[in-house]
């Protein structure tokens, strides 16, 4: 097999709640919330997110 054609799969698990549906990364951090039919990149937050919704507590730093 060819390494440059190699795609490395990332460890996610994918969660819903009553207002959409959130993937979250296996060490813990959000990445990416979907509400109707909108997609919101959320990994360079810091973020809570559970049943009543998103609550956008900073910015990460880098």
């Amino acid at each position: 097999m060819n390494e440059t054609h190699t795609k490395h799969l990332k460890p996610w698990g994918v969660y819903q709640f009553p207002w959409g549906i959130a993937t979250k990364h296996r060490k813990g951090d959000w990445d990416r919330v979907f509400i109707s039919l909108q997609e919101i990149d959320v990994s360079r937050l810091d973020v809570v997110v559970n049943d009543d919704g998103i609550l956008i507590k900073g910015i990460r730093e880098e």
